[in-house]
């Protein structure tokens, strides 16, 4: 398993800029800055277990398991419950997003991408990927556009299942 790489960048002259107003310190970040710090969250994924809680290096290790990362990955405790995890490679992270539905012990683990909208204020989020079945859908229409139409209809489709696109 390849070890993980930071991500950390260095400051250049004028990407911190502080001034003093009505006796108060302000600072601002260039855009460069911003830029640099939204793509180092372009691999974030927030996940919720939905039941009892487990304890932090429990799910670390159980997530480890369940999605078999290609390179190690951070796990981060936020408020309300909720993780953040940081994969370094694209592949693991969209692996994680799509490959579910993630059960551990049982109980169902929410994960979504992070957005700038995402709030641990929240008790759940308003948008989460979910795994659909279709258990009396007839099996000669398991063609990927007709169970993708289905699903359109609840919301948008991230994936179809291999073995569905595949008539099994």
């Amino acid at each position: 398993m390849k070890r993980y790489e930071s991500d950390e960048f260095d400051l250049n002259e004028g990407d911190v800029i502080t001034s003093i107003v009505d006796g108060m310190p302000n600072i601002y970040f260039s855009e460069r800055v911003h830029t640099l710090v939204q793509r180092s969250m372009s691999k974030l994924v927030i996940i919720k277990m939905l039941g009892r809680k487990i304890k932090f290096n429990t799910l670390c290790s159980k997530l480890h398991a369940i999605c078999r990362p290609t390179c190690t990955f951070q796990l981060m405790d936020l408020n309300n419950d909720y993780y953040i995890v940081k994969f370094q490679t694209k592949e693991d992270y969209e692996k994680a997003l799509t490959k579910g539905p993630w059960v551990i012990y049982g109980q169902s683990l929410t994960m979504q991408p992070w957005s700038l909208l995402f709030s641990t204020q929240e008790e759940y989020s308003m948008q989460v990927v979910v795994w659909i079945r279709l258990p009396c859908f007839p099996s000669a229409w398991y063609k990927r556009r007709l169970p993708e139409a289905v699903g359109n209809l609840i919301g948008q489709v991230v994936r179809v299942d291999d073995n569905t696109e595949n008539g099994y």
